[in-house]
């Protein structure tokens, strides 16, 4: 039997093909469990441990980790200099019984017209896919998954969560056994959660350029201070986010001047209504040239960083309060 797993967060794939091979291999070893990394292994040799049955054993599983041959994707996918797909294929073809492979893929769909996919239809494989959570479905998952490590959080911190970690499920494992662990079995709270997860980065410069274009520089530098993500990576990344949110700006000021509604911007911008009308009340108190003159200084800023002219903290601190309406 071969099964493929696909999903766009790898992670969550990972429990999903825990279950299915502990399911058709209760107890493995390392002669009837392989598992391989397709990003640097051959195809060939991969079909030589599907077609290899260890000697005394009567079944064997075998993982075939980001096989991205499956993925649906613009560019076409090559294989390695010297490999060869025609063994794997005959087995996609005709698999063994007595061998049960696990392709995992990271992708939203698959490519239904390579010839891998064709060949595994044809062998009867099945295809999983592993969607993402919807909100009501992180709302059922998050207290089960405290409650399972001994834990509690409360409502308010559920959301707040939800929120920093915005569907990311691997960095939801992540920050959710870090809470989990600095609760020492307490009940998780909103205020940990505020104090142990970082704000995602793009609400970081939402929340920073909304505050430049409104004139406050001093909640401009309490952003910039409380980034948690800044203070691990400095300001680059920021500076890159926040270039980006005023050329939305600059978007948004363009399209209301030739007589777009808030709704119209945000369908052209694929933004939300209401980010287009407060992006719309900003562009409305700021100047002419502020917004050029925004990104002329956030590439300054970045030059300076780049080439020893001032340590990170102290350029991007001189552009916040420098910035002008």
């Amino acid at each position: 039997m071969i099964t493929v797993f696909f999903s766009s967060q790898d992670s969550m794939m990972r429990g999903p093909l825990r279950r299915a091979v502990r399911e058709v291999l209760p107890e493995r070893d390392s002669m009837n469990y392989v598992a391989l990394d397709m990003s640097e292994t051959r195809l060939c040799d991969l079909a030589n441990e599907c077609l290899s049955l260890p000697l005394g054993y009567e079944q064997k599983a075998v993982v075939a980790d980001h096989f991205f041959y499956l993925a649906k994707t613009r560019e076409k996918k090559k294989i390695m200099a010297g490999d060869d797909d025609r063994f794997l294929l005959s087995f996609f073809e005709k698999p063994d019984d007595a061998v049960s492979l696990f392709l995992t893929v990271c992708a939203n769909d698959l490519d239904t017209n390579s010839s891998y996919y064709k060949a595994l239809e044809k062998g009867g494989a099945k295809f999983l896919k592993i969607d993402d959570l919807t909100d009501n479905q992180w709302d059922d998952f998050i207290p089960k998954y405290f409650s399972k490590r001994g834990a509690t959080i409360d409502v308010p911190a559920i959301t707040e969560l939800k929120e920093r970690t915005q569907g990311d499920y691997a960095l939801f494992c992540q920050e959710a056994n870090k809470l989990v662990a600095y609760a020492n079995g307490e009940e998780v709270t909103k205020d940990m959660v505020q104090a142990l997860t970082p704000v995602p980065l793009e609400e970081n410069s939402y929340e920073l350029a909304n505050a430049l274009t409104r004139g406050n520089i001093k909640r401009a530098l309490e952003v910039y201070r409380d980034s948690k993500i800044v203070a691990n990576n400095g300001p680059i990344p920021l500076i890159h986010m926040l270039s980006r949110q005023f050329m939305v700006l600059d978007q948004v000021r363009y399209l209301s001047r030739r007589g777009y509604s808030a709704y119209d911007i945000g369908t052209a911008l694929k933004i939300s209504t209401a980010r287009a009308k407060a992006s719309l009340y900003s562009v409305s108190k700021m100047s002419e040239g502020c917004l050029h003159r925004a990104l002329e200084q956030l590439y300054q800023t970045e030059c300076s960083i780049f080439l020893g002219k001032m340590d990170n903290d102290t350029a991007f601190t001189l552009f916040l309060v420098n910035f002008t309406l």
